[in-house]
C-alpha cells in the first residue's frame, strides 16, 4: 500500500532528516502529501475533527491546512489540493478516501513521526 523512508536534505553545511511516505497507488499521492505537511499540524488537530463526524457529534466537518483541504464525513473524506491553482505547483488530482482508513493512516504517520 505505501512506502515510508528517511531522507536527508542538505543546504550547504546544514543537514536535516525527514521521513517520507509515498503509496504504490499513484492516485493517492494527495494522501501522502496531507500525512506529510498536514496532519502533524496543531498536535494532530485533524484526528479531533474526524473522530467528531465518526462519532456523529458532527455530520460533516472541513480542515484547512497548509497543502491540503479536507471534506469529512463520517463514510468517506475527500483531500483536495489547496495548490491547484497557484502557477508554477504541480497540481495533484483530489482523492475520496474511507474516513476510517484515514484515520488510521493518520495515527500510524504520526506513531512513526515520534520515533
Amino acid at each position: 500500500m505505501y512506502d515510508i523512508k528517511e531522507i536527508t536534505l542538505k543546504n550547504k553545511q546544514y543537514e536535516k532528516k525527514r521521513k517520507i511516505i509515498t503509496f504504490h497507488d499513484e492516485a493517492m499521492t494527495i494522501v501522502g502529501e496531507f500525512l506529510m505537511t498536514d496532519a502533524p499540524l496543531m498536535d494532530g488537530k485533524v484526528l479531533h475533527i474526524i473522530e467528531r463526524v465518526i462519532q456523529g457529534k458532527e455530520e460533516t466537518a472541513t480542515f484547512t491546512g497548509q497543502r491540503c483541504q479536507l471534506m469529512i464525513a463520517k463514510d468517506e473524506t475527500t483531500i483536495v489540493d489547496l495548490y491547484a491553482e497557484r502557477p508554477g505547483m504541480t497540481k495533484l488530482a483530489s482523492y475520496t478516501i474511507d474516513t476510517i482508513t484515514l484515520l488510521d493512516l493518520i495515527h500510524m504517520w504520526l506513531q512513526r513521526l515520534s520515533e
